[in-house]
C-alpha cells in the first residue's frame, strides 16, 4: 500500500459519503421544494422548512446507516440494506449461513430481521436514485443560474416554475431506472443501469458469450452485476 492509495481511499470514501449520505438527505431538502412542501410556493413558509429539515436530517441518519453496512460483514443484512434489488432475488439464502444442524438451530428465522431492512434499503435507493435524480438537477440548475434570483429577465418564481418540469421529468426517468433493478437481466436494462459495460460489448464479437466476460459486468452464470 503506498501514499497514493490512502490518499485515494480517503477522497472515495469522502465522495461515497457525499452520495449517498449527504445526497440522501439533501435529495429530500430538494424535491420538498419541487413539490411545493416548502420554500416560497408554500403557504406555511418558514415552518414547513423546519418541519421539512427533520425529514432531510432522519433520512441522513438512515442513509449513514446503510454507508456504514458497507465496510460491515458481507451478510443478507448488509445485502438487504445496500443492494435490496439483490436480496430479494433469493431472499438473501446466498449471503445467510447454512443451517447448524449439529448444533440444533438455523439462522433462517434471520428473514424476519432482513424484510423491514430490505424496506429501508429500497426507500434509501429511491430516495438516492430517484429523489436524488430531480433534486440533483433541481440544486444545480440555482448554482448556475438556470432559475431562482439571479437569472435575468425573469422573476424567481417564473424561473422555479419553469425548471421544475425538468427536476419532476428527471425524477420519473430516475424511477424507471430504479424498477428496472428488479427486472430479470437484460441487455435493455443494462443499458440503463451499466451504460459502461454496454458500449464495451459492442466491441464483442458475436461468437462470444453473452453475459459471463468480466468485461461485461456478469458473472460465469450470466448474471449481470450492477
Amino acid at each position: 500500500m503506498n501514499g497514493i492509495e490512502i490518499f485515494m481511499f480517503i477522497v472515495g470514501v469522502w465522495m461515497q459519503f457525499v452520495l449517498e449520505v449527504l445526497g440522501a438527505g439533501g435529495a429530500i431538502w430538494g424535491m420538498s421544494e419541487v413539490w411545493h412542501m416548502r420554500g416560497d410556493t408554500n403557504s406555511r413558509g418558514h415552518a414547513a422548512a423546519t418541519d421539512m429539515r427533520w425529514g432531510a436530517n432522519i433520512v441522513f441518519c438512515l442513509g449513514l446507516i446503510r454507508f456504514l453496512f458497507r465496510y460491515g460483514p458481507a451478510n443478507s443484512i448488509q445485502q438487504a440494506i445496500v443492494d435490496p434489488q439483490n436480496w430479494i432475488v433469493d431472499y438473501g439464502r446466498g449471503r445467510r449461513a447454512q443451517p447448524k444442524s449439529e448444533q440444533g438451530y438455523s439462522d433462517q428465522g434471520m428473514i424476519a430481521l432482513e424484510v423491514p431492512v430490505f424496506i429501508v434499503g429500497v426507500f434509501l435507493q429511491w430516495v438516492l436514485e430517484v429523489l436524488g435524480a430531480g433534486g440533483a438537477t433541481w440544486g444545480m440548475s440555482e448554482v448556475w443560474h438556470l432559475r431562482g434570483g439571479t437569472v435575468s429577465g425573469k422573476t424567481p418564481h417564473a424561473a422555479n416554475t419553469d425548471f421544475r418540469w425538468v427536476a419532476n421529468v428527471t425524477f420519473c426517468i430516475g424511477a424507471i431506472r430504479m424498477l428496472q433493478k428488479y427486472c430479470p437481466p437484460h441487455d435493455v436494462h443494462k443499458a440503463m443501469l451499466s451504460p459502461q459495460d454496454w458500449i464495451k460489448d459492442l466491441g464483442r464479437g458475436k461468437g462470444q458469450p453473452q453475459g459471463g466476460s468480466i468485461q461485461a459486468g456478469g458473472d460465469p452464470d450470466g448474471n449481470i452485476n450492477l
